[in-house]
């Protein structure tokens, strides 16, 4: 798992709460999410000058058109408000997430109880690779209590080759 962060501060965060490694700045947002499987973060993270003005135009062009299946948790952060979905602290978003839709993502669960998730709308593939999550959960809910931006990205290689 590979945390990405507009900030240092975000990516030591991130990786203090058990990411293997950790990138920071556009081009390692811009590089990472073009060879990503999965990609968590906050919806603003596909908003140019959002955070704080830290997403740049080239981010958020490289994290909307990633191949990546994209879980986007709705922030209020912004000042913008998403009709229709929970609002409640990352932490508990995180939470809910893994309780419910992400183990069935990820391989787990059972996927009659699942809502259908629509990326882009098409319904999302739901592969199983719980093997290349191996407490993912448990790192993203630490991320979730310690940092209020997150960009924790699976990196779909194995260890040990090379992008």
């Amino acid at each position: 798992m590979i945390a990405l962060g507009t900030n240092a501060v975000a990516t030591a965060h991130m990786i203090k709460a058990g990411a293997d490694k950790g990138a920071t700045g556009e081009n390692a947002v811009c590089h990472t999410v073009a060879r990503a499987e999965w990609l968590l973060g906050p919806v603003a993270v596909t908003w140019v000058h959002a955070l704080e003005g830290e997403v740049t135009p080239k981010m958020a062009a490289a994290i909307i058109s990633s191949p990546a299946v994209k879980v986007l948790l709705p922030m209020a952060q912004e000042r913008i408000g998403i009709v229709g979905v929970l609002d409640a602290a990352l932490p508990d978003l995180v939470r809910l997430l893994i309780d419910g839709e992400l183990k069935v993502l990820l391989g787990g669960g059972d996927p009659e109880n699942r809502r259908a998730y629509t990326f882009y709308g098409e319904p999302a593939r739901h592969p199983a690779r719980r093997d290349h999550w191996t407490g993912a959960s448990q790192v993203l809910v630490e991320a979730a209590d310690l940092v209020t931006e997150m960009r924790v990205v699976k990196h779909p290689l194995k260890a040990g080759c090379s992008p």
